[in-house]
């Protein structure tokens, strides 16, 4: 009715982003237990080899060594990420509603202009074929437009703080 649902989120991808958080200590190993119920499951490895106890080395499920991240952290620091995380960006100001005028749409085509010789001189003719101008999106020419209109942006520092943009004077 117009209200958004909350989504539920699976139980086993519940436990396995929150293990840690779990009372008993977590560990995400038991997440896996649990939602595939694995230590139900009987092993067929003896069906190949029943005169050794421990089946054929190919069939025979072993239990790992390592348990998970949470109480092995050294075995997976090599797993980590070395990307660093982007700052947030800044939002465009919070402006008023208007109704374009002919000034409005001018610097509207100018920054489409603008963004299509971008886009071919940067990426080649026929990405702007066929992608259309990737410098800059639609909401963020909106911005532009809007924040001109209201006098939020005169100067390049004034787009740069409205538009969070660190790369400014590299794209023109």
């Amino acid at each position: 009715t117009g209200k958004s649902q909350k989504r539920n989120l699976d139980l086993g991808l519940n436990l396995l982003i929150n293990a840690e958080e779990q009372s008993d200590g977590g560990c995400r190993r038991t997440v896996f237990n649990i939602c595939f119920n694995t230590a139900a499951e009987e092993s067929d490895h003896h069906k190949c080899d029943s005169i050794d106890t421990c089946g054929c080395s190919h069939c025979n499920i072993m239990e790992p060594t390592t348990c998970c991240n949470i109480h092995n952290p050294s075995d997976f620091s090599l797993y980590k990420s070395c990307v660093p995380k982007a700052s947030h960006m800044t939002q465009c100001s919070c402006l008023l509603k208007y109704m374009k005028d002919k000034y409005n749409y001018a610097l509207e085509s100018a920054l489409l202009d603008q963004c299509d010789k971008k886009t071919a001189t940067v990426y080649g003719w026929a990405c702007l074929n066929d992608d259309g101008p990737v410098i800059m999106s639609n909401y963020m020419l909106d911005c532009i437009v809007d924040c001109v209109h209201h006098c939020k942006i005169e100067t390049c520092q004034d787009l740069k703080r409205e538009m969070g943009w660190m790369v400014l004077l590299h794209m023109g």
